[in-house]
């Protein structure tokens, strides 16, 4: 596993893959492997080269989401303790709209106690550059392709399972990519 890297090329090789990518220096590298699983945001996915005219078309078929985080530090847990609220997503943008916008939601409680906060647009983001997509169908031809190895390269992420933007897809995602490398192995 190489982090802060980006890939430039994935290749398949009669006795494995070679996945082509700049470190974070900046120097060229190829890194080998008997497989690989590709994990990349699927947007990424769709600028590497060498994979096939039919997987590098596939992953421009979804519609992205231009998303973006922000994250608020309070005082206290207030919305655990108080309204026994647990994980979840409140959708809105940037502190003073976030603020106004969660204050209807839950009250002036949302207002108050607040020591820091910071957002960021996932386009913005070196490696992921956006957020999870959208497929109108799980039935459309380009999805089944991607739950497919093409040749020892095989595709995992949020945006091929049915929990679309959620780790939970991601690992479901992962998991069904490493099984399906290890019943290939084990079949000889």
């Amino acid at each position: 596993m190489r982090y802060r890297c980006e890939v430039r090329s994935i290749t398949n090789r009669e006795d494995g893959v070679e996945v082509g990518y700049r470190d974070r220096h900046g120097v060229l590298r190829v890194g080998r492997g008997d497989f690989c699983v590709a994990a990349l945001p699927l947007h990424l996915l769709a600028r590497i080269p060498h994979l096939g005219r039919e997987v590098t078309a596939a992953p421009v078929t979804p519609v992205p989401y231009p998303v973006g985080k922000l994250g608020i530090e309070y005082g206290r847990r207030w919305w655990e303790q108080d309204l026994r609220l647990y994980g979840g997503i409140t959708r809105n943008d940037r502190l003073r709209r976030t603020l106004d916008q969660g204050a209807k939601i839950y009250g002036d409680v949302f207002r108050r106690d607040v020591r820091a906060s910071f957002s960021v647009g996932w386009k913005r983001t070196p490696f992921s550059e956006g957020g999870w997509v959208e497929w109108a169908s799980p039935d459309l031809p380009e999805y089944r392709l991607l739950t497919r190895p093409a040749g020892r390269v095989y595709f995992a992420g949020d945006w091929l399972s049915h929990w679309i933007s959620w780790q939970n897809g991601a690992f479901l995602s992962a998991r069904d990519a490493v099984t399906a490398i290890h019943r290939r192995v084990a079949a000889g």
